[in-house]
């Protein structure tokens, strides 16, 4: 969540940053599977030092899937109040949440050798971001795991390496992500998604 927030100013120490999320996203399908509208709510806590902050905020987004095999996908991020901090000397402040508009893509059903790959990318910007982040990736599924590899380049920072585990059983879809952040080291992401199959009964 490094890249959620403008951080508070520390003052020497050993640097001690610890993030959590949890997020909710409901989605609804128009036109078949053609368009989709999505809202993303997020609860965010953070740690620098003795330093706590807490916010919430919303992503509004829409993926258009205009073919079998290729997707679109625009997202406005982290709508919602500033995030609020308090010290341990109980004062309190406020900071900016980096606020953006993310642009993605996404070509299906290649074939490199015996696999079947996915390959995606995604453009991030924002005026607090202090540039462009930008993601490119990957993916195969082998029965009912598919496994993700990737380059992820914050704003501001070097490329590194990600990758990702997913399991599917009927509507649901677990997933495990890996990310390497400089400064405040690894971040894993777990999600959980379930996606209530169309049918007559959908209304």
């Amino acid at each position: 969540m490094d890249d959620l927030i403008d951080d508070p100013a520390f003052v020497g120490g050993e640097l001690r940053v610890t993030d959590s999320a949890v997020s909710l996203t409901i989605a609804r399908s128009l036109m078949g599977e053609v368009l989709r509208l999505g809202v993303t709510g997020t609860l965010a806590r953070s740690s620098v030092l003795e330093t706590h902050g807490s916010a919430a905020f919303v992503d509004l987004g829409l993926h258009a899937r205009p073919t079998d095999w290729l997707a679109f996908g625009f997202a406005v991020r982290r709508l919602g109040p500033d995030f609020r901090w308090e010290t341990a000397g109980g004062e309190r402040f406020a900071t900016g949440i980096a606020r953006a508009i993310r642009l993605g893509t996404a070509v299906r059903d290649l074939l490199i050798g015996p696999f079947q790959i996915t390959l995606a990318g995604d453009l991030e910007s924002g005026s607090s971001l202090g540039g462009e982040e930008i993601g490119l990736g990957l993916e195969t599924d082998l029965g009912p795991a598919s496994f993700r590899l990737g380059l992820h380049r914050p704003a501001g920072a070097r490329v590194a390496w990600t990758g990702g585990l997913g399991l599917r059983f009927h509507e649901f879809r677990g997933d495990l992500g890996y990310e390497w952040r400089e400064i405040v080291g690894p971040r894993l992401n777990v999600g959980l998604t379930y996606a209530r199959p169309n049918g007559k009964d959908d209304g």
